[in-house]
């Protein structure tokens, strides 16, 4: 009598597992033997029992000989149109980065969580947490389109364990530190952005996106005295991909009305003066070099980092945002207008990133407190 086939054995140390395969067209049924290098007996068992599940359920996949690069490269070319062409740039760049050459080498239908840790644990080694998450994040939405396309059975990359997220410390610029930055700039073609960001706490690239027609001035009555306020209108993006400049619409897809202090509303009534004398007209954008082309963010992101290295600047362009934020909180404005001036799409990504911004909202509360404690005592005392 034939010895029957067992369908998890061991051969060295690694354990193998053997399983039949659906029919094919014509009928016939073919065996599959598969290794489970990392697996202990127990683990090629509970592989053996998923698989003839998924056999069962007829939603077995059969391994892919693609490479994970391979098939992030055709997942990228597919997504290309339904993401912003910055965030598509940046994936590009991430994927040469942390995939390609190192877990990207890996056969798809073959790729284990155990692959995927010892990637995160490698990268770990020299990259901030957030910068891990984000390509493990990038990952694992291209390995879900592959569980959807029925290349593979599970998406391996639910189960690694992931660096916890620190928040980066947050550093606004000091009142010596603007000092420094609005000298450095003074006469060049990054005065206005520079003014316009810390005046209002745009992003860089809403800054540079900005028109003229989103420049609106209106006469009213502050302290009795007519003055002239101005607000700006929101409603793009410059954005530049592979050197190529790009208009798009918001970060949030919605425009906003931002109310301007009545400092910048001077410099730019003055700068619009400036380029009708220079060009006999005004242009379009208002952040431009002297022979009216539009200051793109390349190049006011290479002057800000040898402005900062000059000046030993703390801060960087961004920070300009966080100080206006951060000013605003101390100075009891309500996180809703804040949230809204910033452009967050919801309160709630206002209140994570700005928690520490309002440390005196609490005086009130201690106050309360203090107020109650005094009572108590009073009453202690007098019921000696």
């Amino acid at each position: 009598m034939p010895k029957k086939q067992r369908n998890v054995f061991q051969r060295g140390s690694t354990w193998y597992i053997r399983y039949e395969l659906p029919p094919s067209s014509d009928g016939t049924r073919k065996q599959k033997m598969q290794s489970c290098p990392g697996l202990d007996e127990d683990q090629a068992k509970q592989r053996l029992r998923d698989i003839e599940t998924a056999i069962y359920r007829n939603s077995y996949v059969q391994p892919s000989n693609i490479t994970v690069s391979d098939y992030m490269q055709q997942w990228l070319d597919r997504k290309e149109s339904d993401l912003s062409p910055t965030t598509h740039q940046k994936y590009v760049y991430n994927k040469k980065l942390y995939i390609d050459g190192k877990v990207g080498r890996h056969k798809l239908g073959k790729l284990r969580p155990v692959d995927l840790q010892k990637w995160i644990d490698e990268l770990c080694k020299t990259l901030s947490p957030k910068t891990v998450r984000n390509a493990h994040g990038m990952l694992h939405a291209c390995l879900d389109s592959a569980v959807r396309m029925q290349i593979i059975h599970a998406n391996p990359s639910d189960m690694v364990d992931l660096p916890r997220y620190r928040r980066p410390e947050m550093r606004t610029a000091t009142n010596e530190g603007m000092a420094q930055l609005i000298n450095a700039v003074e006469g060049t073609k990054y005065d206005i952005p520079v003014w316009l960001i810390l005046g209002t706490g745009m992003r860089r690239s809403e800054a540079l996106g900005l028109k003229w027609i989103d420049f609106r001035l209106e006469k009213r009555i502050v302290d009795g005295v007519e003055v002239e306020c101005g607000s700006l209108i929101v409603q793009r993006n410059l954005v530049q991909v592979k050197g190529q400049l790009l208009v798009k619409g918001t970060k949030t897809e919605r425009p906003r009305i931002i109310e301007l202090p009545q400092t910048l509303v001077d410099i730019l009534m003055e700068h619009r003066e400036v380029q009708r004398r220079t060009h006999g007209k005004l242009n379009d954008w208002i952040c431009t070099d002297n022979s009216g082309l539009v200051v793109t963010p390349e190049s006011i992101g290479k002057a800000y980092t040898k402005i900062k290295q000059t000046y030993n600047l703390t801060f960087t362009l961004h920070g300009l945002r966080h100080t206006q934020a951060t000013e605003l909180g101390m100075a009891y404005i309500p996180i809703s207008l804040i949230s809204k001036r910033l452009g967050h799409s919801n309160i709630s990504t206002t209140q994570n990133i700005y928690t520490h911004v309002t440390p005196n909202s609490m005086d009130g509360a201690v106050q309360v407190v203090d107020n109650m404690l005094r009572r108590a005592k009073k009453k202690a005392g007098e019921t000696e």
